[in-house]
């Protein structure tokens, strides 16, 4: 992805989060909305932490499956979006995180995120062989043998 697309984002969420800040604000004392976002952060924060604890103790009891374990995987990696999502001051992130927390709705989120990213990124491998450029290009094969007293023989002569 473009760099340019995170930075919009990221303005982007700043600039809805300002703008419900200075919506709701209208409506509700100051005061409240930041007892709100530290209330929404500390609930989040340990309702996170007791659904990553749970599914990885989850993942200890399951077989060796492989589907099995990407669930866990993904309720776990969820889960933790959730935690962050919710530690971020503001009414937009906050309904995300509380959206995630819900293992239903967290499964169909990250289905659709994990088959956007599936299409949207391209692997490529390739392979070069190279040939052995050693002295005069000789391979020369043989068998090796360690000898007890080999710490005595001087390597630097030639064998005759």
């Amino acid at each position: 992805m473009r760099p340019f697309f995170f930075f919009t984002l990221l303005t982007g969420v700043a600039f809805i989060e300002i703008f419900l800040f200075i919506q709701v604000s209208s409506y509700i004392n100051v005061l409240i909305i930041l007892a709100l976002t530290v209330c929404t952060a500390l609930i989040g924060l340990s309702l996170a932490k007791k659904q990553i604890i749970s599914a990885l103790s989850d993942l200890k009891h399951t077989g060796n499956t492989k589907e099995a374990f990407l669930n866990h995987i993904v309720d776990g990696v969820g889960a933790l979006g959730a935690g962050f999502l919710l530690l971020l001051p503001g009414f937009c992130t906050d309904l995300i995180g509380v959206l995630l927390l819900m293992p239903a709705l967290r499964r169909i989120l990250l289905l659709f995120g994990f088959q956007y990213l599936l299409e949207r990124v391209h692997t490529h491998y390739s392979q070069k062989h190279q040939k052995f450029d050693g002295p005069n290009d000789t391979i020369i094969e043989g068998e090796f043998k360690s000898r007890p007293d080999a710490k005595d023989v001087d390597n630097t002569k030639p064998l005759t």
